[in-house]
């Protein structure tokens, strides 16, 4: 009969069982839990007066930049989830900035 010796005692199946039981609840306690959405990877373009109140907008929404650029104008590359982003594009005349331009560039799991 052979068995595992570890720490001075002898595991059979139960023991292994318990073992291997306590271990995984230990890394679950651990563990970080990621709550992710199907969003998009998207694009605005507002011009440099509205900048400010559109990079305010996205704080106040939760909506993270990834990246902005500065050139004629300027363009966030943000993550968003997909109601958000309708719900922009359905309501861009009442908005407190002027988009020039948003597009989405892809699909992707964002978290949220």
């Amino acid at each position: 009969m052979l068995q595992g010796i570890l720490g001075g005692f002898y595991f059979g199946t139960g023991g292994l069982v318990r073992a291997y039981s306590e271990s995984l609840q230990g890394a679950i306690e651990k563990a970080n839990i990621v709550n992710k959405d199907l969003g998009y990877i998207a694009s605005f373009t507002v011009s440099y007066a509205d900048s400010e109140k559109i990079k305010y907008f996205f704080e106040q929404q939760k909506i993270k930049i990834i990246d902005t650029k500065f050139d004629e104008n300027v363009n966030f590359k943000i993550e968003i989830q997909k109601d958000k982003y309708n719900e922009i594009e359905n309501n861009k005349n009442e908005l407190k900035f002027k988009i020039l331009e948003n597009n989405i560039i892809k699909e992707s799991y964002i978290l949220i």
